[in-house]
């Protein structure tokens, strides 16, 4: 009897041994190719956050990320094909922030910059990146480099003028062969809105005022900036200005009305 059952015993053991292989082949595919299906319903539970909190894209919706996904393999050929192009890095950068990968996003804009490093936009990019993460002493670093930058020159880099000497620019222009060209300056919005939307948020009214005080001053005609103030001074307890920031938003967008 003893001996019909141990080869019984061994062919369980031997299926139970098995199922737990597959088991645990199968947990390892999920931990690989989908770790939100982990560590998701752990974070509900309070377990697993860090892990949950790595994976976070909360910023952007479905759609959103859909469109930045689909972006992403054409602008990775045009950094291949022009490597040395700040733009193309910038544009990829964008296309990853909106995918959901800020990590990736914040090298290629880290990559933008160091070919172009006196791109306000660059930083404000950089910037969103920070804040996406939540470290929001690093945004306001980059947002405020970016008003810094903002009003310098425009120069496109590897342009004919950077590339030749003076003199050789100089016989090129005698010979009619090479226009002149205008100088031109950044004029961005971006840099001050980002910072105050960011000192808002922080509850940081009175900074957030002087910001977009100086935006306006650089920018009188954008609306945004009103609006902005308009919540700024709500929040620093002065109605007076609040209701004055409120008025200049309506006479650029007479359809809208600032949130009460």
């Amino acid at each position: 009897m003893d001996n019909i059952k141990e080869p019984i015993k061994r062919k369980k053991f031997i299926i139970l041994a098995v199922v737990l292989l597959v088991l645990a082949g199968g947990l390892l595919l999920i931990f690989v190719y989908h770790p939100d299906w982990i560590f998701s319903p752990l974070a509900n539970l309070g377990i697993g956050n860090q892990a949950a909190e790595k994976n976070k894209t909360a910023y952007v919706d479905e759609a959103t990320k859909k469109i930045g996904e689909s972006q992403i393999p054409k602008l990775d050929e045009k950094t291949v094909a022009e490597p040395n192009n700040p733009d193309a890095w910038r544009d990829l950068g964008r296309a990853e922030y909106l995918s959901g990968d800020p990590e990736a996003a914040a090298i290629s804009f880290n990559k933008a910059i160091a070919l172009n490093d006196g791109d306000p936009q660059f930083y404000v990019d950089l910037g969103r990146v920070y804040e996406a993460e939540g470290d929001l002493a690093k945004a306001e670093e980059y947002y405020k480099k970016a008003i810094e930058l903002n009003g310098t020159e425009i120069k496109t880099v590897n342009s004919p003028s950077e590339t030749l000497t003076a003199e050789q620019l100089a016989i090129l222009e005698k010979a009619g062969n090479l226009e002149p060209k205008p100088k031109s300056y950044y004029n961005l919005v971006t840099p001050y809105t980002a910072l105050g939307s960011l000192y808002l948020m922080s509850d940081k009214p009175n900074e957030a005022i002087k910001v977009l005080e100086s935006g306006i001053a650089m920018n009188p005609k954008y609306s945004d900036f009103y609006q902005l103030l308009s919540e700024a001074y709500k929040k620093s307890g002065n109605k007076t200005k609040a209701a004055e920031a409120e008025e200049n938003f309506k006479a650029l967008v007479p359809s809208f009305s600032v949130t009460p």
